[in-house]
């Protein structure tokens, strides 16, 4: 028996049944070597991935801390003797003779009376809210119990002088006359 002869023309165009064919959309995808060379082959109008929002929230995140450190490390703050300065002065504004007292010593504490924080209530009481108090002690003090500040009004302005005690209590305190604005 005699085996048909094959037919060129058909037997190119058709498939061998030994090799199954897939169509490219089901390949798995490359890997090693050949997934490098598909994507340097990809096309241009490709759109890169987005970068993670995660990674955008963190660096807004650390310039806002590194803002506050410095806003921190830059800013004025008050030191106690500002912030003791700042209390006894108003509490003499709202003649408060008992919230003056307890700053003071024991032995200054005899000479504060109605009449010494009434008077300090009057000349202070009308130059408005304190806006800041800044100490202005010279750096070569040799005192350290010495203490002398600026104390800014909405109306005017005032020098104080605070001597303290070893307890770090008003030995004895004397405000200048209200500079008025």
């Amino acid at each position: 028996m005699q085996d048909p002869p094959p037919q060129p023309s058909s037997a190119a165009s058709q498939p061998s049944p030994a090799v199954p064919q897939t169509p490219p959309d089901s390949l798995p995808p490359p890997s090693g070597a050949r997934a490098a060379a598909a994507a340097s082959a990809a096309p241009a109008s490709v759109v890169p991935a987005a970068k993670p929002p995660a990674r955008l929230i963190l660096r807004v995140l650390v310039v806002i801390v590194t803002l506050a450190v410095l806003y921190n490390l830059f800013a004025h703050r008050e030191n106690r003797y500002e912030k003791l300065a700042q209390h006894v002065t108003e509490s003499m504004q709202r003649n408060d003779i008992a919230a003056v007292q307890s700053e003071a010593n024991a032995e200054s504490r005899l000479h504060i009376n109605r009449q010494v924080v009434g008077h300090g209530a009057d000349v202070l009481a009308p130059l408005g809210k304190i806006k800041s108090v800044k100490e202005t002690t010279p750096a070569g003090e040799t005192d350290k119990h010495k203490h002398t500040f600026l104390v800014t009004f909405e109306h005017a302005t005032v020098a104080e002088n605070f001597q303290l005690d070893a307890d770090e209590k008003i030995f004895a305190f004397h405000y200048d006359a209200p500079i008025k604005k």
